[in-house]
């Protein structure tokens, strides 16, 4: 990749130009910059380039704000790892364990000469989701299947810096929603869903006025865990879970990208009486599907430094979709205190 400050340099305009480490939690990222002009307003020639810098990590961690990762998402703790709380759905059922935390390294580069922009990219790299939906239900009778949908508190994370002159703002968001269609099939009193753990791939995005958007994005691995739980019970139940999410990335007012997430879990418990066989427990089985369409979106913004530039903007487009029969399979065996109706 071509320095953007080499760039500069060869036009032989660059007033100023230089490194920076900008700390982003224990994430260390490097800022190249260079830019004419002595004031903002002045300013017609500029390039910014932020890549990921793991050499500088040792000296963000020992900063007293490193403690707290580089986290965003949706009901998580400050440790990106754990739910910070129940989400309440209606009087028979709440996400007990329901959260999405997100950890990524951030790429930026944008090139403006002649009073016109030349390129801008943007990426999210090495994004690693770590989540649950897990739903307890509770009920000594059959109840219909409640639809509905719960907007659920998300994390975000925003930064400024300067590079030179010029003053940088990002944002990362991760806005989720969550569907469900539960149902109890009789006494229940129990715990389903999963755990789940992404690996979101690589995402970039690039527009020059020549060639317009280029995108370049990789396939994510899930890797799930399937959670039942029986206090007491001898009836199934319907679990459907669903998100509405989407992770976001918007810098200085020139490009956001937009990365939208859709996966559904269509899930039944089954309720398997071993009346007949006394060597045999009586089981609750959990079984279910995943279905998982991914699309992206993305624009160029109309000003840039206070200079007006065309808009630009692609999407929503599809970008893959996954889906697996039956990646939910777990049963477990009930204790006879747990098959009886009370």
């Amino acid at each position: 990749m071509k320095s953007s400050v080499l760039a500069l340099a060869l036009y032989g305009v660059a007033a100023d130009q230089g490194e920076d480490i900008q700390c982003f939690g224990s994430r260390a990222h490097k800022v190249t910059y260079a830019h004419d002009g002595t004031t903002l307003e002045n300013i017609n020639d500029a390039s910014i380039e932020v890549v990921r810098y793991p050499e500088g990590d040792a000296d963000c961690a020992a900063r007293n704000d490193a403690d707290k990762p580089f986290c965003i998402g949706v009901n998580v703790d400050d440790s990106c790892e754990h739910n910070a709380g129940i989400l309440p759905i209606n009087d028979l059922f709440e996400c007990k364990n329901c959260f999405g935390g997100a950890e990524t390294d951030l790429y930026y580069k944008f090139e403006h000469k002649f009073l016109k922009l030349q390129k801008v990219e943007v990426g999210l790299t090495n994004t690693k989701i770590k989540g649950a939906l897990e739903v307890h239900g509770h009920a000594d009778f059959a109840t219909d299947i409640a639809s509905g949908t719960i907007a659920v508190p998300d994390k975000e994370f925003s930064f400024s810096f300067k590079a030179g002159l010029i003053p940088v703002d990002l944002k990362i968001t991760f806005p989720t929603s969550l569907h469900y269609n539960l149902g109890l099939e009789g006494h229940l009193d129990a715990v389903a869903g999963a755990d789940l753990d992404i690996d979101f791939g690589e995402h970039y995005l690039r527009w020059t006025p020549d060639n317009g958007f280029e995108l370049n994005n990789t396939g994510p691995t899930v890797n799930l865990e399937p959670i039942v739980m029986v206090d007491t019970g001898n009836s199934g139940a319907d679990i459907t879970m669903g998100i509405e999410s989407s992770l976001q990335v918007d810098i200085n007012k020139v490009v956001w990208y937009h990365v939208d997430l859709a996966p559904t879990f269509p899930s039944k418990l089954s309720f398997e009486s071993h009346w007949f066989n006394l060597f045999k427990s009586n089981q609750i089985c959990l079984k279910g599907d995943m279905d998982f369409p991914i699309s992206h979106e993305g624009e160029v913004h109309h000003t840039l430094l206070g200079k007006d530039i065309v808009l630009k903007h692609f999407g929503p487009a599809d970008l893959l979709h996954l889906h697996k029969d039956g990646l939910i399979d777990k049963c477990i065996n009930l204790a006879a205190s747990a098959d009886m109706t009370v």
